[in-house]
Order: structure tokens, then C-alpha cells, then sequence
């Protein structure tokens, strides 16, 4: 047990740190179409380069947040567009337009089920003991300003995180000032005990292209409302649930949870959780 840094850890302090997996394109979309239960193929919006073997999740639609399915790709047809998996979908998964009288617009809402790679080349996780102590990996950047570094892109964090232990997130920045040289992008990060990446007294970070599955508390987090202009777009969270061992209101979860304005959130989607989908709880008054 390190002191500030604890164990398990990928641990950085003062220094720079780059872990780039290979390129996925995308690490999600949507259904074109809706699909039934007792199916195995559906379309999608976007062609993807994934591959036989590999494991994606397709988001519910109902109220249920349990119906999202974890499946194992069997083929991909050649435009990319058609995907076959090993498995017989448990449950209906919706794609298509919903208009709602009243709301003085004409425009229907799109509402389609997301579908996320969860498979990267380069794998960080826990180790055999971690879902029974749900004590997983962890990865901290810290230090100067200018200094501390942290680059993940197209990486997979699974049995991450440390249950009871604040500060033991599965990707963590840790007061450090401008990281406009920092990112994570396209990273896979599933299956974790203590939210998914947390922004601490950071600021220009990049946050892009990620997708979060079955993970613990609130999974994208600013922690103090200190944090500004950070980018926070594109990402997928799928399945929040909650945590009695953080902060209070960890036990009502969000996929995306901020203090502050000052920062660019676009085009993400919070899918499933036991709480809330993002959570703004302005506190104080923004620095210009």
C-alpha cells in the first residue's frame, strides 16, 4: 500500500504515461431497426470494423435497465452494417421515431437502442480475487502542472476500481491543473466496483468516444466543481448502479455528474442507470 496511491495500480506521479490500444471505428452506434427477442441478427447505423469473438452489449429500451444483453459477435457482414451474434437476444430492443403531441414542435424524437464494443487489444484489469473482494485495478495520474501526463486511447479496463475507497477510480486524474495534453478516448471500461473516470482539479481534459458498461456510483465525475472546460463528448454509459460506500449521493447514481457549467458536454448517452442519466448540481459561480 503505497501511501496516496494505495495498490493494484497503474500509478503516475510527476511523470507521463500513454497506453494506445488499436483504432476502433466506432466504439458504438445504434440500431437502424428494432430487433425481437429469440433473434440473433440487427442492423446498425453506423458500419463498424468489429470482428467474430468479440464482445459487444446492446442497450435496453424498457424500463428495465437489467435487459441490456452482453453477447459475442459471430459475424459481421461485408458493408459493416449486419451483426450476427453466438446468443439468442433475451428481450426486444426498440430503434425508431416517437412523436409527442403538445410539445410545439412537429420533429419526432429518435429513439434507438445503443449498441458499444466492449473489446480492446490491450487490457487492464483485476486479478483473480477481485470480484470477490471487488478490490480491482486502478490507474492514477498526479502531479505538477505541466508536468503529469496521462494518454489512454482504444484501451479495456475491466475489475476496476476499489470498493470503500474513495479515491481508487478506474481511470483517475488527480489535482493537477491544465492536462490539455491529457485525453481518454475509445477506451472500453466495464465491470468496475468504484465509478469509471474520475476528473479531479483538472481542467481541458478529453474525454471522448468512450464506452462505460456495469459500473459503480457515478461513472463520469467531476469531483469538487472546481473543474473547467473539460470535453466530455460521445461517450456511451450503460448500466449505473448504486454505491453505498462513497458519497452520499453515489447511493442515487448518475451516469454523468458535474458541479460547474464551465465545461463541454455533448452527444453522450446515459443509458439504464439506478439513478439518474446526467446529474448538474450547480454549486457556486463559475470562473470566467
Amino acid at each position: 500500500m503505497l501511501p496516496g496511491f494505495g495498490n493494484k495500480s497503474i500509478m503516475v506521479q510527476n511523470g507521463q504515461i500513454d497506453i494506445n490500444g488499436a483504432v476502433r471505428q466506432p466504439t458504438w452506434t445504434m440500431l437502424a431497426s428494432s430487433v425481437n427477442a429469440s433473434e440473433n441478427s440487427f442492423t446498425v447505423m453506423n458500419p463498424v470494423d468489429w470482428e467474430a469473438g468479440e464482445k459487444i452489449i446492446l442497450a435496453p429500451t424498457s424500463r428495465n435497465r437489467n435487459e441490456v444483453e452482453e453477447l459475442t459477435i459471430q459475424s459481421v457482414s461485408a458493408n459493416g452494417l449486419t451483426i450476427t451474434v453466438e446468443e439468442t437476444l433475451k428481450f426486444d430492443h426498440f430503434s425508431g421515431e416517437v412523436n409527442v403531441a403538445n410539445k410545439g414542435s412537429d420533429d419526432p424524437i429518435y429513439l434507438r437502442a445503443e449498441v458499444g464494443l466492449l473489446t480492446r487489444n490491450i487490457v487492464v484489469q483485476g486479478d483473480p480475487t477481485t470480484e470477490t473482494t471487488r478490490h480491482g485495478a486502478h490507474i492514477m495520474v498526479r502531479g505538477q502542472e505541466g508536468v503529469a501526463r496521462g494518454r489512454f486511447s482504444y484501451l479495456e479496463m475491466n475489475l476496476a476500481g476499489q470498493l470503500f475507497q474513495l479515491g481508487r477510480y478506474p481511470i483517475h486524474y488527480h489535482m493537477i491543473g491544465n492536462v490539455d495534453d491529457s485525453s481518454v478516448i475509445g477506451c472500453s471500461i466495464h465491470d468496475t466496483f468504484n465509478r469509471g473516470t474520475t476528473i479531479h482539479g483538472v481542467h481541458y481534459l478529453t474525454l471522448t468516444d468512450n464506452v462505460y458498461y456495469r459500473t459503480t456510483g457515478h461513472t463520469i465525475f467531476m469531483e469538487d466543481g472546481i473543474e473547467t472546460n473539460n470535453l466530455v463528448e460521445n461517450n456511451l454509459v450503460v448500466h449505473v448502479s448504486p454505491a453505498s460506500s462513497l458519497l452520499m449521493s453515489d447511493s442515487d447514481p448518475a451516469g454523468f455528474w458535474q458541479a460547474r457549467p464551465t465545461n463541454f458536454v455533448r452527444n453522450n448517452h446515459f443509458v439504464g442507470s439506478a439513478g439518474n442519466g446526467a446529474w448538474f448540481e450547480q454549486i457556486g459561480r463559475a470562473h470566467v
